[in-house]
């Protein structure tokens, strides 16, 4: 079990950001991670495969690292927090940051080799881990890859469509949030399964121009809305949230 969260807005420190989840998804997690982008443009992460209360890094974090854009995983069991660094979420590369929270059934004997007979070597050689979640954006990043003209809702549409002619009768829970450091684009989706929950708000008192996506409500405020299942959710800044159907 996990939880995303994703903030788009003002810059924002990271200590206001970890505030919202304390009081919205909690720190009740064994693992953790953060993305976000640099003033260069270029995206970064930091992940523990321990509680957020044990890492004696993480104050100092929280009073100096500031961005318009943040993604936060919370691993909540202790099971599937993994104790190799290449695990926790969420994952970047030169240009994309990517969270996933979901569980795939057949991943390791049925999908995996599929997957990598799909992606461009250099792709798969750029995969750290064994997780379903990473193999899940080498996926994205090859479609993003194989395109200049793609866009990222475009790639999560790709990506589910070969998911369900891989995955025949299997399980695949798949609520993702993806961004290049100017837009967050945010999927519901499942496939065989119903969806789990994923909510997003534009209004936020304390939080003027601030977009906001999560697991659960991370505010007492009443304009947080249910994602459509078997949606995504694109924001901008300059633009209104937008909802599309997956087909």
């Amino acid at each position: 079990m996990c939880e995303l969260a994703a903030y788009l807005g003002p810059r924002l420190i990271l200590g206001e950001v970890t505030g919202l989840m304390e009081s919205g998804l909690g720190r009740d997690a064994y693992g953790f991670g953060l993305g976000w982008y640099a003033p260069d443009g270029s995206p970064a992460v930091y992940t523990r495969s321990k509680p957020p209360a044990w890492d004696t890094n993480l104050p100092h974090l929280e009073r100096s690292l500031e961005s318009n854009l943040w993604l936060v995983h919370l691993q909540l069991e202790a099971a599937l927090a993994v104790s190799h660094q290449t695990g926790p979420q969420p994952y970047c590369d030169d240009e994309f940051i990517f969270g996933h929270c979901g569980v795939i059934e057949g991943f390791r004997d049925r999908l995996s080799p599929l997957m990598r007979q799909f992606m461009a070597p250099e792709v798969e050689a750029g995969i750290g881990s064994t997780t379903a979640s990473e193999y899940l954006f080498g996926l994205l990043r090859h479609l993003l890859q194989d395109d200049d003209e793609i866009s990222l809702d475009q790639a999560l549409g790709q990506m589910f469509e070969l998911l369900d002619d891989w995955l025949e009768n299997e399980v695949a829970l798949l609520n993702i949030i993806l961004s290049d450091g100017e837009t967050l684009c945010a999927a519901r989706h499942a496939i065989n399964a119903g969806c789990a929950p994923l909510y997003f708000t534009t209004d936020v008192d304390d939080y003027p121009g601030a977009q906001l996506i999560a697991s659960s409500p991370l505010t007492a405020s009443a304009f947080w809305q249910p994602i459509p299942e078997h949606h995504l959710l694109i924001l901008d800044p300059a633009a209104p949230p937008e909802l599309a159907a997956l087909g």
